[in-house]
């Protein structure tokens, strides 16, 4: 993109005296930028200003100035490209979601910023200019730019999202070929749940004549019997698990995940969870990038568990959900400002069946089988880490550490 970038900085025009240009590149570099805006690279337009800067220099040498004349000549442009990037990354990741039309405004505001900020430095080495004509040159020039920018950004947007369509039909339709594989399993498994009723009946049966010592010659054959029963099940099982094992397999492997994708599905799902529950808690996820990954239904599945117990512990409040990246690690902290938890609980609550979650009206207890699965999932699966700290009635966070090998690779 760079290369394409300096190619189009050689379609310029000369204006006010020989050594300031209205070049093309500024069209393409806020293409570039908004097209990478998620990689928030506020040094590719110092980058940019620097490659055509030893570029014009190269080039011009060989004609009728000298290499250092040119050296003195070119430099405002590293001023240029390099305010225009860091203004423009500023602005794209400020709003991610800027309309057309904002945008359009903003490119016109920065390069009319970036120009004017040259043509100062410029006249402070060059001859006296009407400033009057200049800034209305300024303002054409931006318009123009602007909009020639903004169609290519709008252009790519649309092609993005045609992309992301496709890319969704195929993922529905192989959603619709598992159901359909898994929709045979629960045929099965629908099958089994008769054989386990009749072996329960023949149990309780077996008891009862023990426990009366009556039938005492079917003893042996009864009990043999669910041994059978028992076994068959087991097997039936085993295909079960073996298909749905298959299916899913199949499917993971081919279809990833953007990670904003995971957020809106996590917003989705927890908000109706919330509303359903009537309780008033508001949730903000921060990404610091996106990235794509094939292990998007594990990842799902660790941050579900804990937000929906974050969602469990409190009526009202807020649950945050941030995420940021070092050189080695993905990292996401998970914090709400609920009932938090006990000190005595706190080594306890990643062990299988550990739960303090009772429903005091049926008598219901959690399972406790969350945050073991997150931890496993976290460790074993990622080879990452998970840490909690929390303090009673003020919150609790979740701070987790994952690879970025093990998140972004096959």
């Amino acid at each position: 993109m760079l290369i394409v970038m300096i190619l189009a900085s050689q379609i310029y025009i000369d204006i006010f005296f020989s050594n300031f240009r209205f070049s093309f590149g500024a069209i393409i570099l806020p293409v570039i930028i908004y097209k990478y805006r998620d990689m928030r690279v506020y040094y590719i337009g110092f980058i940019s200003g620097i490659a055509l800067y030893i570029q014009r220099i190269i080039v011009y040498s060989f004609g009728k100035s000298s290499f250092l004349e040119n050296v003195f000549l070119f430099w405002p442009e590293v001023i240029f490209y390099t305010i225009y990037g860091l203004c423009f990354v500023y602005v794209v990741n400020k709003n991610k979601n800027m309309k057309i039309h904002n945008l359009f405004l903003s490119l016109i505001l920065i390069d009319f910023l970036s120009n004017i900020t040259e043509i100062f430095i410029l006249t402070s080495i060059s001859e006296n200019i009407n400033y009057i004509e200049v800034i209305k040159l300024l303002i054409i020039v931006a318009i123009v730019r602007s909009s020639i920018s903004a169609v290519f950004i709008t252009g790519l947007k649309y092609y993005n999202m045609l992309l992301m369509r496709e890319e969704h039909e195929k993922r529905y339709r192989d959603l619709v070929w598992m159901s359909s594989k898994l929709k045979t399993q629960v045929y099965w498994m629908e099958k089994n749940m008769i054989y386990i009723e009749n072996v329960m009946e023949d149990a309780y049966n077996l008891f009862e004549n023990i426990k009366e010592r009556k039938n005492r010659e079917f003893w042996q054959n009864n009990s043999l019997d669910i041994a059978k029963n028992v076994h068959e099940i087991k097997k039936e099982y085993a295909l079960v698990l073996e298909g749905i094992e298959d299916v899913v397999k199949v499917n993971v492997s081919k279809i990833g995940m953007s990670f904003k994708e995971i957020i809106l599905i996590l917003e989705d799902s927890l908000y109706r969870m919330i509303k359903n529950r009537n309780k008033v808690i508001d949730l903000n996820f921060s990404e610091y990038e996106n990235f794509y990954t094939h292990k998007h239904y594990e990842l799902i599945s660790i941050f579900r568990n804990i937000l929906t117990n974050s969602i469990e512990s409190m009526d009202k409040g807020r649950i945050e959900l941030m995420h940021s990246k070092n050189e080695n690690s993905h990292i996401f902290i998970i914090k709400d400002n609920g009932n938090g938890i006990k000190q005595e609980y706190i080594k306890n609550i990643f062990k299988a069946g550990f739960s303090t979650k009772i429903n005091y009206e049926t008598g219901n207890i959690s399972r406790g089988l969350g945050l073991n699965l997150v931890k496993k999932l976290v460790e074993q699966d990622f080879n990452g880490k998970i840490s909690v700290f929390s303090i009673e009635n003020l919150g609790t966070n979740f701070t987790i550490s994952i690879p970025i090998n093990y998140l972004e690779g096959e």
